[in-house]
């Protein structure tokens, strides 16, 4: 049934792929392939289409980039959760993409960050994942930048906050973040003044599919 599914759902991407075999395409869905170029290609198309399925049912009828974005958001944070103290030995030693974080349930700060701009960019969206520097012990959450129609909005994802102007409720982007970081400290009870210091040193890393 899956082969079905996938093979109908993915005529045209199949047709580009001239390296993918039919022998090839039986082995992978039996789980008896070898870790050849066809198996991972086979792989990315396979994760990719299921991340575009649940992309596509959470954002069903959203009118606006922001609101799928709020949508997605809300979809991460009910479905995966931070990993706790007694999963997180065997979340740092596992490896782990986008679809495995989501069908696990569970995940590290970055990971989740991961796994929801995976699903943003099925979307077409763009996104960048944004690195705070450590302030002394503290370790901030990796947030993730999507770009909208106009401008930017910052999302926390592992805590289900699109950042908003709390007194407009206006998308804050990196530039207005940057510009104004004492209203970080009021988006969230766990943020801090320092976070939004932090801010304006931020790194950005594009997020990509492993396979």
């Amino acid at each position: 049934a899956n082969q079905k599914a996938f093979l109908g759902l993915n005529t045209e991407l199949l047709a580009e792929s001239t390296n993918i075999s039919q022998k090839a395409l039986d082995a992978f869905f039996k789980g008896k392939q070898q870790h050849t170029f066809e198996f991972y290609e086979l792989g990315y198309i396979f994760d990719t289409l299921l991340l575009k399925r649940i992309s596509d049912a959470v954002c069903e009828k959203a009118d606006t980039r922001l609101e799928k974005v709020n949508r997605l958001t809300s979809w991460t944070f009910e479905h995966i959760a931070l990993s706790s103290s007694y999963q997180k030995s065997f979340t740092e030693s596992t490896p782990a993409y986008p679809l495995d974080i989501i069908e696990r349930g569970h995940g590290l700060d970055f990971q989740i960050s991961w796994a929801f701009a995976a699903l943003v960019q099925q979307q077409g969206l763009a996104t960048v994942l944004v690195y705070l520097p450590p302030d002394k012990d503290t370790v901030f959450p990796v947030l993730v930048l999507v770009f909208l129609e106009e401008g930017s909005v910052l999302v926390d994802p592992a805590r289900g906050l699109v950042w908003q102007d709390p007194s407009t409720q206006k998308p804050v982007g990196i530039k207005e973040a940057q510009k104004q970081p004492k209203k970080i400290a009021q988006l969230h009870p766990q943020y801090t003044k320092s976070m939004g210091k932090a801010i304006k040193k931020a790194s950005f890393r594009i997020p990509y599919h492993p396979l």
